[in-house]
């Protein structure tokens, strides 16, 4: 059985289509099919499933360094500053408010912090520490599933991430992490998973292993093909969803909601097929353990800007 293309959707959609207007369908293929392809891969299968490694760096505090109020460089008076340290916070001795590095100046021994420095007054010799707790996601990763402290491994906890943000900027521990929590922007009105916040930060270089599942990959050309097992069912499936959203597409919203839920109904019948692979013993590595017991029993729930 051949892989399902791009190409095959599109002849899929024009056969179940054949008495609407194909040139206005051509403009709208595109879009169809990738909300259907969303749609199919919006659950847990195990076909998503990746796995993702990354390092984080001991903390960092060696020597004092000077800061002017209002600037935005910060001078390491003794001490090293190395090019690896871009991307990590800086927090100043007494201070709960972190700054992210966004540029290391090695010949000047000087960083530059993502934002004016809020204290009153200059800081002249200060105790600083660098901190490495922000794990870049895998890229695609759409879930993340049970980060797992690979040295030891010793899973962490998921939280939100105003309580790991309380924690940093209140108890300023470091150590062994032991919960995590997601690290969203926004950019132009476009929220961005940017990172996996670990605490406490890391005292000693550690390695995480990061399951995750990956969103699938956009098609647009013909030869574009999608990531998909090739059987019959998937792919039934994925002809049910092209159903449901040509039927959006056409403004058909109670036909698109009715196939929709056929296609979701259709979804649940073939994971049956998949549940033994997703029980193989690791299972449980790709569903975080939500610590929601404890959530906001021991310090206060905070909003904290970083």
């Amino acid at each position: 059985m051949a892989a399902y293309t791009y190409a095959d959707a599109v002849q899929f959609l024009k056969d179940f289509n054949v008495s609407a207007s194909s040139a206005l369908q051509l403009r709208h293929y595109t879009r169809i099919i990738n909300a259907a392809n969303e749609a199919l891969h919006g659950g847990r299968w195990p076909f998503d499933k990746r796995i993702g490694y990354v390092t984080l760096a001991a903390s960092y505090s060696t020597g004092t360094v000077a800061v002017s109020a209002g600037g935005t460089t910060v001078t390491v008076t003794t001490g090293v500053v190395a090019s690896t340290h871009v991307g990590r916070w800086i927090r100043f001795a007494g201070e709960s408010v972190l700054y992210r590095i966004s540029a290391a100046n090695t010949g000047a021994n000087t960083y530059t912090i993502d934002r004016a420095y809020e204290g009153a007054s200059n800081l002249t010799a200060s105790t600083y520490e660098v901190t490495d707790d922000l794990i870049t996601p895998p890229t695609g990763a759409r879930l993340i599933g049970k980060i797992i402290r690979s040295q030891y491994g010793k899973s962490l906890y998921q939280k939100i991430i105003d309580e790991v943000q309380w924690l940093r900027c209140h108890r300023r521990e470091v150590g062994y992490p032991n919960i995590w929590a997601p690290y969203w922007t926004e950019t132009s009105g476009t929220p961005a998973l940017t990172g996996l916040l670990v605490y406490p930060s890391p005292s000693v270089k550690l390695s995480f292993t990061v399951p995750y599942y990956e969103f699938p990959a956009e098609l647009s050309t013909n030869a574009d093909v999608f990531q998909i097992p090739d059987t019959a069912k998937i792919k039934a499936l994925l002809q049910e969803y092209l159903k449901a959203y040509l039927y959006q597409e056409q403004d058909k919203q109670a036909e698109h909601l009715a196939q929709l839920q056929k296609a979701d109904a259709l979804a649940i019948k073939c994971r049956a097929d998949y549940e033994p692979a997703m029980d193989s013993g690791q299972a449980t590595e790709w569903y975080p353990e939500i610590e929601e017991a404890s959530a906001g029993s021991y310090y206060p729930r905070a909003e904290v800007n970083v």
